[in-house]
């Protein structure tokens, strides 16, 4: 009867915990979004029509960055 009491509370608790935030929350709708609009200022940038002095090359640098730490965030999640 006592394993019995222990393999209740061990499945009570696993349910629980599927109940929390981290398992409810939908899968990082922001950072995906973020990502797509991402992904169309480096297309923005790749066809500006010169380098700005090497701002455009910097700033795509920075998008691509970004695009990476998005890619790490979603990836953390599944």
């Amino acid at each position: 009867m006592k394993k019995l009491w222990i393999i209740a509370a061990v499945l009570g608790a696993f349910v629980l915990g599927l109940c929390t935030p981290a398992f409810t929350q939908p899968d990082h709708p922001r950072i995906r979004a973020a990502h797509r609009h991402l992904e169309e200022a480096r297309v923005e940038l790749q066809n500006a029509a010169h380098d700005y002095r090497g701002h455009r090359a910097k700033a795509l640098e920075h998008v691509n960055h970004a695009i990476e730490e998005c890619d790490r965030a979603i990836e953390v999640r599944e």
